[in-house]
Order: structure tokens, then C-alpha cells, then sequence
């Protein structure tokens, strides 16, 4: 094989993991929906969401995953790239536990949102886990794409919920569990 074959490759395999966001992306058919859309099941909603992520390990995952590829590149050893196996399987666990959230009619967007980017991670964190520490080429699209997804989750996280929260007058105190994944400040 040569080098243009492989990069190929590599980026058809990449661009399957890139599609956008859609809220057909993923079908009603796989959410529970429920009418509520009074204030308190909305934060009851959030909050659920942010104990899902706590419950699920999510907030104490030790090592970023560039930092892992990158002690991998160093030391040219493949099996490095086995703890990210860490970051799937929390990640997975996550999709779960959020699966079985009951969600407000109002917040279905945001709910499939979220599943979304949290499965475009766990599958990101596989394409990490496999790869081949000899094709810097596709290493670099996976993190360049990996960054990506990680800026886009925080700035959903941190700027367009809590947005709509605030459109919405609807605050978090600081013993609520959402308090931990909605900053409550607008940039």
C-alpha cells in the first residue's frame, strides 16, 4: 500500500464519524417523551442529566485522550492506547443512563443533542483506540476531530442550554446536581 491509498482510507473512515448534528439523527422512536413542561420538570430533567454524568464516571476520567495518544506516540507503544477502552465504556454507560431519562416535550432537541455528540465521542475514542501509531496523518484528523467535538459539547453545555435556561428564568442552586454541568453565567 502507499501512503495516498492510506490517507484515503483513513479519511472515508473519518468522514463517517463527521456527519452534522440532525434531530432526525436520532428517531423519537428511540426517547421517552413525556408532556411536561412546567419549570420543575424541566430542572428535574437537567439535574438528572448531570447525575447521570456523575453516576456514570464521567467527571473523574483520569487522562485526556490526546495526552494518552500522545504518550503513545513517545514511546511508539500501541498498547497505550488501551486505556482509552476506559473512555468508551464510561462514555457508553453514559449513552445508557441518558437513554432512560424521561424527557420533557420542550427538550427533545436538546436530548437527542446530547446523545449525539456523546455517541460522535465514543466512537471517536474507538477510532483512537485502534489506531495505527504509524499514520500520523489519521491520528491528527481523529484528535483535530476529537477537539472539535469536545469544544462543541462544552460550548452546548456552557452557552446554549444555559442561554435557554435564562431565557426560560429558570436558575440551578449550587446543591442542584445541574449546577455542575450548566455554568450559570451567560458569555
Amino acid at each position: 500500500k502507499n501512503i495516498s491509498s492510506e490517507l484515503i482510507g483513513s479519511v472515508k473512515q473519518i468522514q463517517i464519524n463527521e456527519a452534522s448534528f440532525s434531530e432526525n439523527s436520532i428517531p423519537d422512536s428511540e426517547i421517552i417523551i413525556r408532556e411536561d413542561k412546567n419549570g420543575e420538570d424541566i430542572k428535574r430533567y437537567f439535574n438528572g442529566i448531570a447525575e447521570r454524568y456523575e453516576k456514570s464516571g464521567a467527571f473523574s476520567i483520569k487522562d485526556d485522550e490526546t495526552a494518552i495518544v500522545a504518550a503513545a506516540l513517545h514511546k511508539q507503544d500501541a498498547h497505550i492506547l488501551e486505556t482509552i477502552s476506559e473512555h468508551i465504556a464510561v462514555t457508553e454507560k453514559l449513552i445508557q443512563m441518558v437513554r432512560e431519562i424521561p424527557v420533557p416535550r420542550p427538550l427533545l432537541a436538546f436530548h437527542k443533542k446530547e446523545l449525539w455528540h456523546l455517541g460522535q465521542s465514543r466512537d471517536q475514542y474507538a477510532l483512537l483506540k485502534n489506531a495505527d501509531l504509524q499514520d500520523p496523518l489519521y491520528l491528527a484528523a481523529v484528535i483535530n476531530l476529537r477537539i472539535e467535538t469536545k469544544k462543541a459539547l462544552g460550548e452546548f453545555h456552557r452557552k446554549e442550554i444555559p442561554q435557554w435556561l435564562a431565557k426560560n428564568h429558570l436558575v440551578f442552586s449550587p446543591k442542584e446536581k445541574a449546577s455542575l454541568l450548566y455554568s450559570s453565567e451567560i458569555n
